[in-house]
């Protein structure tokens, strides 16, 4: 519940909470996938990259995860590639 008992941190947006338990097979690097992209592929790399990881959870959603799981990975990802434009032009 929120009220004015809750305690308020500012997180910065480039920081990553874990919501769930990692998955064993995506090993123990603290390195941040998407940020690895960010800092190697080039610009046509880089989009190519988040629109085959938002098409595909497009073309799959309401077929494996429940939809509103596969709808915030969608905008996650939309979310951090706009980020990313945003931080280049600025």
């Amino acid at each position: 519940e929120i009220n004015a008992d809750v305690e308020w941190y500012l997180i910065p947006s480039n920081t990553k909470i874990a919501t769930h338990e990692r998955p064993a097979y995506y090993g123990d690097s603290n390195k941040d996938l998407i940020d690895y992209w960010c800092e190697r592929y080039s610009a046509e790399e880089l989009r190519g990259a988040f629109k085959s990881q938002i098409s595909k959870y497009v073309d799959r959603l309401g077929y494996k995860d429940d939809e509103i799981k596969e709808l915030n990975k969608i905008i996650d990802y939309a979310t951090r590639y706009k980020q990313h434009l945003k931080n280049l032009n600025s």
